[in-house]
């Protein structure tokens, strides 16, 4: 949370599970307050997340990501259990927390994660995973989340179910 809110240049994260309330919160403050802050989002793609509510919480998020500039990208080769933030191209967070209730709240997980500092290893990072993995991702639009498409009318209208454990914050 705090190298989000500190980031002044860029914020890149690659998560599968990116919906803590929290977190999405966090990223588009920081991108209302530096409108020029680079924010890129890879999550998995509906087809290739793991949990069916976690894709649901997720792409409840992306209208509000949306709204505030963040690129938002799905990922769609197959499943991506990575875990890494890059910030300001000079920080990166390699680990194994999921930005859920489960790993950020609850403890129900051991994680364990490892802040480099550094410009060429995070510049490595960006290169090889953030370059590669935008090439096998979907960038997701406004059209998607706002028009009358079957997807974007199942992204606005969330699943009564996920609404209920997000609330809970049992996910």
């Amino acid at each position: 949370m705090r190298l989000i809110g500190e980031a002044e240049t860029s914020i890149f994260i690659e998560n599968p599970y990116l919906y803590h309330p929290s977190i999405v919160d966090a990223l588009c403050a920081a991108k209302r307050a530096r409108p020029s802050l680079s924010v890129v989002l890879i999550v998995p793609s509906e087809e290739h997340n793991d949990n069916s509510f976690a894709a649901d919480a997720q792409q409840h998020g992306y209208a509000r990501l949306l709204a505030v500039s963040i690129e938002v990208y799905e990922y769609q080769r197959h499943f991506n259990h990575l875990k890494l933030a890059v910030f300001d191209e000079r920080l990166a967070i390699h680990g194994s927390t999921n930005l859920n209730f489960r790993s950020l709240e609850d403890d129900k997980d051991f994680e364990l994660v490892v802040l480099a500092e550094g410009r060429q290893f995070a510049s490595r990072n960006l290169r090889e995973v953030r370059d590669l993995d935008l090439r096998h991702a979907r960038r997701i639009t406004e059209r998607e989340v706002h028009g009358w498409t079957p997807r974007a009318l199942r992204i606005r209208a969330r699943n009564p179910w996920t609404l209920l454990l997000a609330s809970r914050r049992v996910l």
